[in-house]
């Protein structure tokens, strides 16, 4: 950054500073994980004989977790 910008920023700024336009691109995690299964239902829908199905296991410490 010093050299392209004159800029000095800590090694930490800049990758929070990626972390944070990486989740803002594609999404967090959990809003993905949140959409899988209208994902798996219009997969089905769409190619007729395609089988999805998700298996999970309820941890109270965390909630649901895949198989």
């Amino acid at each position: 950054m010093l050299s392209d910008h004159n800029i000095i920023i800590s090694y930490w700024k800049l990758w929070r500073s990626r972390e944070v336009a990486l989740q803002y691109a594609k999404g967090s995690f959990n809003t993905s994980y949140k959409l899988l299964p209208e994902y798996l239902h219009k997969l089905v829908a769409e190619n007729p004989g395609t089988i999805a199905e998700i298996h999970t296991v309820y941890q109270a410490e965390v909630g649901h977790r895949f198989k």
